[in-house]
């Protein structure tokens, strides 16, 4: 009943996929069991898992970078957030404005160093609100601190 509300708040469709992870359990793996049992499909499986799993990001954008629109939407839903879905109407997902070959190419050691501090300037780009000029030098010497 709650997520039928938060559609309708959100002026979202009504969705059978979402709908299905509100009735399982709210543990991915119960529901990928369930889903197993069910014969559902691996998108949708993987869908009510990534709907079912993890927290809900206090900064919508940012949830829907790391899951997809449709991962976010989910979620919020199920989360009974629905006025969190504003902020993604139109919004497009940015590409992240730097790689691990950009880091290399700054004299940044090719192996695990590029992931780790590929993974804390993405953090700082998503906590910065997704700027799209970015001081990669400036960016790259304060994550090494």
């Amino acid at each position: 009943h709650a997520l039928v509300q938060a559609e309708s708040a959100a002026g979202v469709a009504a969705d059978a996929g979402r709908r299905l992870a509100a009735l399982l359990a709210a543990d991915a793996l119960a529901a990928d069991k369930a889903a197993a049992r069910l014969k559902l499909s691996n998108r949708l499986r993987k869908r009510i898992g990534v709907a079912l799993s993890g927290a809900v990001d206090r900064d919508a954008r940012v949830l829907a970078y790391r899951l997809g629109i449709e991962g976010a939407t989910d979620r919020l839903l199920l989360a009974n957030e629905p006025e969190r879905l504003a902020t993604l109407r139109g919004w497009n997902i940015p590409r992240l404005p730097f790689s691990g070959g950009d880091l290399v190419s700054t004299g940044v050691t090719a192996g695990p160093e590029v992931a780790r501090l590929l993974r804390r300037l993405e953090d700082r780009w998503l906590a910065e609100g997704f700027p799209s000029d970015v001081d990669l030098p400036g960016w790259l010497a304060a994550a090494r601190l």
